[in-house]
Parts: structure tokens; C-alpha cells; sequence
């Protein structure tokens, strides 16, 4: 979806889809981006949405998002990491 918002030549936050804690170090690394958002890919609404405003919050985040089954009960595996801030592009790494 994001992608396709990109294309529109519309705004979007830039973010990636991370499965571990390595992925969003080399995210973080690279966008020099915080604070960000961290929420389980397969999720609902606002459930396990973390607002991590330093790298260690966003850091311990992977591990929730992968102890979490998603409401229609399976377990997810990735997270996505996207920025709060009024950093945006109009690409998405997603």
C-alpha cells in the first residue's frame, strides 16, 4: 500500500519490513531515522504499536513483535519499522 502511495507521488513515512534486531539496526543505521514506530506486520489497528522514541526502545521491539499471535492466530514474524517524524519520502524500503 505504501508503495502505491509512493508511485502517486504522495508523501510517505519512510520505513522498512524488519525480522530481527540486525535488520533494524542496519535500517536505523541507514535512515538515521527516530523517533519510530514499531508494530507486528500481521497485526490489527493499533494492537502492539510501540512509539520507541531512542534505538534501544526500538531495539527490543523485534522480539515482541515475534512472541505475538496475530488475531487470527497465527504468529507473525516481522515488524514494521517506520518513522514518526516528519521525515518522509517518496519511496518506501516496504
Amino acid at each position: 500500500m505504501m508503495n502505491a502511495v509512493a508511485r502517486a507521488g504522495l508523501r510517505v513515512p519512510l520505513g522498512a519490513r524488519v525480522g530481527s534486531v540486525e535488520d533494524l539496526d542496519d535500517w536505523l543505521a541507514a535512515s538515521r531515522v527516530l523517533p519510530v514506530v514499531v508494530k507486528p506486520a500481521a497485526s490489527a489497528g493499533s494492537e502492539g504499536v510501540y512509539f520507541c522514541a531512542d534505538e534501544a526502545q526500538a531495539r527490543a521491539r523485534p522480539r515482541s513483535c515475534s512472541a505475538r499471535r496475530t488475531p487470527w492466530a497465527s504468529r507473525t514474524t516481522r515488524c514494521w519499522c517506520r518513522s514518526s517524524s516528519s521525515a518522509s519520502s517518496t519511496s518506501s524500503t516496504a
